[in-house]
């Protein structure tokens, strides 16, 4: 037969030196755990509720941003004139990045040299209006942005699709990584 393994009892400070061992270990693989826990919960709800991620598609908003450079965009909010903004036309459309150039209420209008005003101000002479579809003077609803890119003479934006919802705009645009340029 086998013989029996005699367990010596262990004195009270063995006990505790045991215990406090055992404690550090879970302790320390808590600690992992939580570091490595809190930002996988974090991160999905930043960037599911207040941020958004998009790579930029087009030469539309040249130069202030190329194609390939990642936007990071807030959520939700109000939006200014010249603020950079993302939306979709419609539920399954593509993104776009444009710039507010006349919000809610606003009168947008073409004077005589194609240059744009808003509220009867000229926004600068950079507005290129060939090929501008709707009728103006046009006064946008409590509901409506008009958007354009900064290309004007390469962008698909309000002067040939119309005024944006705000329903439609999906956050404005808050930092832009740039995508390397190719060495010459």
């Amino acid at each position: 037969m086998g013989r029996k393994k005699h367990h010596q009892p262990q004195i009270p400070s063995q006990v505790l030196r045991e215990q406090k061992r055992i404690l550090q270990r879970y302790s320390k693989q808590l600690r992992m755990l939580t570091g490595l826990g809190i930002p996988a919960v974090i991160l999905p709800l930043l960037f599911g509720a207040l941020f958004g991620l998009i790579f930029v598609r087009g030469d539309s908003m040249n130069p202030m941003l190329r194609e390939g450079d990642l936007a990071l965009y807030r959520r939700h909010g109000g939006y200014g004139r010249e603020d950079m903004v993302i939306f979709r036309l419609d539920d399954d459309s593509e993104r776009y990045v444009k710039r507010v150039a006349a919000l809610p209420g606003d009168t947008v209008d073409i004077d005589e040299q194609d240059c744009m005003l808003v509220n009867g101000q000229a926004l600068d002479k950079t507005f290129i209006f060939d090929h501008v579809q709707g009728e103006y003077p046009l006064t946008l609803g409590q509901d409506e942005y008009f958007v354009l890119g900064d290309n004007r003479t390469d962008s698909r934006d309000s002067r040939s699709f119309g005024t944006v919802a705000g329903g439609r705009i999906d956050g404005r645009v808050v930092a832009v990584l740039r995508k390397a340029s190719p060495k010459q």
